[in-house]
């Protein structure tokens, strides 16, 4: 089980951004993340011009969606890890007739350490 310890060994960062009142910004549709105990990176991008079905009757784009981490801790100790966009909230229920896509390109590898120079200490 990984609990706060293992949250402090993880680089993070999540779009859109949001101001200090809580509301999202029009920008950059995308999450990073780097498990540094593994040296495992994840990185994801959403196309929002495919998504252009996403409305004030389900989805509405750039307004209640994050993309983001998810992380689920089962009884038993085993631990799930995702990374995707994820709805804080749903307007509707209406999905358009036809083709529903979503757009999005993903990449995950391991993390190539930089060599430390000798006047770094590690």
């Amino acid at each position: 089980m990984e609990g706060q310890s293992g949250s402090w060994r993880r680089v993070v960062l999540s779009q859109p951004t949001r101001n200090s009142l809580g509301t999202p910004g029009n920008d950059l549709p995308a999450a990073y993340h780097l498990d540094q105990a593994t040296g495992i990176e994840t990185m994801m991008y959403f196309d929002m011009s495919e998504m252009d079905w996403m409305s004030f009757e389900n989805l509405p784009r750039f307004l209640v969606y994050r993309c983001s981490t998810v992380s689920q801790i089962a009884r038993d100790g085993t631990q799930r890890f995702g990374i995707g966009l994820v709805a804080d909230q749903a307007t509707g229920n209406v999905l358009p007739a036809g083709r529903v896509r979503f757009g999005f390109s993903a990449a995950e590898g391991k993390v190539i350490p930089v060599p430390h120079n000798r006047w770094c200490p590690r």
